[in-house]
This record gives structure tokens, C-alpha cells and sequence, in this order.
């Protein structure tokens, strides 16, 4: 008796349903990224980006919040060096420069919470009202957050550096034990 499994028509069914399934699968994911326009997402996706972009910057501005706490605690060790009379020019200019870039990249955060508050293309919910003003939105945001992000990452690769140079070179001296 010959198995339904080895059967050839049995085969051809099972490829034929497979291939119909994979274009229906097909259709229905071109079906929900389309919004009439080619290329443009929907005003769900739009939806979503927007929600998104409030929780980055969230996000964002707990980054800033801790590299200002980071910076505050580096002022504080720079004073403790000082009054043991340990060179801290170096490692204050570092600080220095380290809270321009939180600045800068609190500044361009500042710019697409701003541009997120106006909701352009967006009613007070999030929901798409003008898809064209939604999109422009959407991408001033991300180039300023963009920005805010860059600045502060550059900005806390250099400080680790200066500050990884002035502990190498301010290493305490160990204390020669005596043992009896």
C-alpha cells in the first residue's frame, strides 16, 4: 500500500497551498504598510514614530540628567584633588568641555521636545490629522534628536578619555605594609 505522504499528488496540493499562503501573506504586509502614497508610511506607522519619539526623548533627557549628575560628582573629586594638591587643569578643562556637550545636547533635546508639544500633523491624542505635516514632524525630531544624541555621545567619549588619563597618572601610591 503506498503511503498518502509519497503520493505525488499529494505533493503538488501541499506546494500549491504553501505558494497561495505565501502571497496572501505577501498581500496582507504591502496591505498594512500602504497609505495610498508609494513609499510613505501610514498614519498608523505615523502614530507609532510619534509615540515612539516622546518615549526617546524621555529617554533622552535621563541620559542628560545623569551625565549633569556625573558632572556635578567629577566637580566634587576636583575639589577633594585640589585640597591634596594633585594637578587637576587637565581633568577641569575635560569637565569643562564635557558640560558644553551636555548643554548643546540639552539644548537641541529642548528643540524636539518643542517641535514634539506642537504636534504638527498630530491632534493632542497622537492621532495623524494631516499625514504631510505628520511626516515633517517627525523628521525635525529625529535630526534633533539626532543631534542631542551625537553631541552628548562625543562629548562623554572625550570626558572618559581625559578623566581615564588624569586617574592613570594621579594612581595613589601604595603603602608599603609592615608586617611584624
Amino acid at each position: 500500500m503506498v503511503s498518502l505522504l509519497k503520493s505525488r499528488k499529494v505533493w503538488v496540493a501541499i506546494f500549491v497551498v504553501v505558494i497561495s499562503l505565501m502571497g496572501v501573506g505577501v498581500g496582507i504586509a504591502s496591505a498594512q504598510t500602504g497609505s495610498g502614497q508609494a513609499g510613505q508610511p501610514s498614519g498608523e506607522v505615523l502614530e507609532n514614530l510619534y509615540q515612539r519619539a516622546l518615549l526617546h526623548a524621555q529617554s533622552m533627557q535621563l541620559r542628560i540628567d545623569l551625565a549633569n549628575k556625573i558632572a556635578s560628582r567629577v566637580d566634587e573629586l576636583i575639589a577633594k584633588a585640589n585640597g591634596e594638591g594633585k594637578d587637576t587643569t587637565a581633568l577641569a578643562a575635560a569637565l569643562a568641555t564635557f558640560k558644553t556637550a551636555i548643554s548643546a545636547s540639552q539644548a537641541s533635546l529642548d528643540t524636539a521636545k518643542a517641535t514634539l508639544s506642537t504636534h504638527a500633523g498630530f491632534d493632542a491624542n497622537g492621532n495623524v490629522t494631516d499625514a504631510d505635516q505628520a511626516r515633517a514632524t517627525l523628521k525635525s525630531v529625529r535630526e534633533a534628536m539626532r543631534e542631542a544624541a551625537h553631541t552628548l555621545r562625543q562629548g562623554t567619549r572625550e570626558f572618559r578619555h581625559a578623566f581615564r588619563q588624569w586617574r592613570q597618572a594621579n594612581k595613589p601610591t601604595p603603602q608599603p605594609s609592615q608586617q611584624p
